[in-house]
């Protein structure tokens, strides 16, 4: 087992504070049937699993799916997913900012 229904809901609160569209993505997904999708996408897990949280050791974990299989599972609901991809890319963008502009990478 990868978390427990608090460890989920303590997740979710966390991303929707993150990124306050997260209730209304679970929302548009059940409504197109991402559920459907439920053992395709535990077939395609692989690897580590991912924590429930960024950085957040012992918080639990779900699988880390295949990624083809998770975009179609986001594509299911396709403005769901031009915004979860684009919140992505905001936050990879973010991180690397966050590392440039720190002491170490300035060799400090």
């Amino acid at each position: 087992q990868h978390c427990s229904a608090d460890q989920l809901d303590v997740a979710c609160k966390w991303w929707s504070n993150v990124m306050p569209a997260w209730p209304k993505w679970i929302v548009e997904l059940q409504a197109a049937g991402i559920h459907q999708l439920r053992s395709q996408l535990l077939q395609t897990a692989k690897g580590q699993p991912n924590s429930l949280i960024i950085r957040a050791k012992g918080r639990g974990t779900v699988p880390h799916f295949k990624g083809k299989t998770q975009n179609e599972a986001l594509e299911l609901a396709p403005m769901v997913a031009i915004e979860v991809y684009a919140c992505v890319a905001v936050l990879y963008a973010a991180e690397e900012q966050d590392e440039a502009a720190s002491p170490s990478a300035a060799g400090g």
